[in-house]
């Protein structure tokens, strides 16, 4: 059975891959019969957030499903019912189904969705009217009316206080999500955000970032693990929106944040963040994430870091050079393994450089090092080891199967032995049996015994 390995490439890669750029990185993919490329309903928000659907441009769409289609085999992972699944669907049918529901969610604000859904169930129906017309609750109603607050509440939710009810509440926050994603309204939350935390632009680059917002939030009532229960999606699985809200929490916090510019021709927005976000986590799936966008690349590697994901994170260029280097001469690991383990231990002796009158800590990396070598030597000498005993090995294994025969022919033995006892406990059972009925005709006898016994005894008396 072939092993397969999964790649994931984003969007970019893709496309040009399809302008016929990136030759290298196309031919050891379609060639190598382990390699199974994957695409995602991402890849579909990718084509679809640009549609518009002018002739030429829907032409152009669907060539590239088309593209996408032949180079995936139409292998694709999706959500569905909390669940992750890989499964082979037409790139075209779910463009198709995708475009059909955005539409319908454009075209009706959310609570006339609801109720068109439930347009055939009255109780339901009713609930839903009932909902709409129903008054704010009093921490809201106090907010909008307390001169501290009102101000923020009226540029936050327009319209809000001339029209208290629940349903407008719902619409104008629909409103405001829709401004997020399709405007650069992100940008200045972000922005409202940083300055709030006296974070400077892009103040955590070349630092660590979650060390850093952990002091941020060390003494903040919400916490930063908190952080991330933020538009909780109940349709995803746990780990798919922890990877998704890390995501967007370091472009929030200005960790290689993405740039938000809106022009005729150009829509870059938080709903680009927030795709490329859900891209990272369908590519925790597989062995390796191919992308070219650096700023996406940091912030995945940061957060496969932080939640112990495996996948490897590479541009095209850097993949290629790892397959020649490493894929296809799997010996050179070793080496892979030996310069690793050089360059670390050369970084924490630059530290130690660095260090003035920190004892401590000066100790503590002198032991460290100390451990790691002796555990690299430790390696070392157990991998030659293997190596250099290979036969003794199979050897040992030989006898060891040999053992095993001997082994089942002793338990045949035993078998039989223990059959041959089963017998003798089955007579030995007749035996105990045929006994029981002897001590029960022996209680008989005595018994009758017993009353001859006293029959002599009547007789004596009555002589006397």
């Amino acid at each position: 059975m072939i092993m397969v390995t999964k790649i994931y490439l984003d969007w970019n890669i893709i496309t040009h891959m399809k302008q016929g750029k990136h030759d290298d990185l196309f031919n050891i993919l379609k060639t190598n019969p382990h390699f199974l490329i994957i695409y995602s309903t991402s890849h579909i928000s990718d084509i679809l957030v640009s549609y518009t659907g002018e002739e030429n441009q829907t032409r152009l769409i669907y060539e590239d499903l088309g593209y996408i289609s032949k180079l995936t085999s139409n292998y694709c992972i999706y959500i569905e019912d909390k669940t992750v699944i890989l499964k082979q669907r037409d790139p075209k049918e779910l463009f198709e189904d995708s475009l059909a529901q955005s539409k319908e969610r454009s075209s009706n604000n959310q609570l006339e969705l609801m109720l068109k859904i439930v347009e055939d169930m009255p109780e339901a129906y009713e609930a839903i009217l009932k909902f709409k017309d129903s008054p704010l609750p009093k921490e809201i109603s106090d907010a909008l009316e307390s001169p501290l607050t009102t101000e923020r509440m009226n540029d936050l939710y327009p319209g809000l206080r001339d029209n208290p009810t629940m349903g407008n509440l719902i619409n104008i926050s629909s409103l405001n999500f829709s401004k997020l994603m399709q405007t650069e309204e992100y940008m200045n939350l972000r922005d409202t955000l940083q300055n709030h935390l006296s974070l400077k632009t892009n103040g955590l680059i070349d630092k660590q970032p979650y060390v850093e917002l952990d002091k941020i939030y060390s003494n903040s009532p919400v916490g930063l693990s908190n952080l991330t229960n933020l538009l909780k999606n109940d349709n995803t699985p746990q780990w798919f929106h922890d990877l998704t809200m890390n995501y967007l929490l370091l472009d929030m916090h200005g960790f290689y944040e993405d740039r938000i510019k809106v022009t005729d021709r150009n829509k870059a927005t938080m709903r680009n963040t927030i795709d490329d976000g859900f891209h990272s986590a369908f590519a925790a799936t597989c062995d390796y994430y191919i992308t070219n966008d650096n700023k996406s690349s940091k912030k995945t590697k940061e957060i496969y870091n932080k939640l112990n994901v495996n996948t490897k994170v590479f541009s095209s260029a850097e993949f290629v050079d790892y397959y020649n280097e490493y894929i296809l001469n799997p010996n050179s690991i070793m080496i892979k393994i030996e310069t690793e383990h050089f360059e670390n231990s050369k970084a924490l002796i630059n530290e130690l450089k660095s260090l003035t009158g920190n004892e401590d800590k000066i100790n503590n990396i002198i032991d460290y090092i100390g451990k790691s070598n002796e555990l690299h030597l430790q390696y070392g000498v157990i991998i030659n080891s293997l190596l250099a005993n290979q036969q003794q090995i199979l050897t040992a294994l030989t006898a060891y199967n040999g053992s095993i025969v001997n082994l089942h022919d002793r338990l045949i033995g035993v078998d039989k032995c223990l059959e041959a006892y089963a017998k003798h406990l089955e007579a030995h059972d007749g035996h105990l049996e045929a006994l029981g009925d002897h001590l029960t005709s022996h209680d008989k006898y005595l018994d009758i015994h017993d009353q001859h016994i006293d029959l002599l005894s009547n007789r004596i008396d009555k002589l006397e």
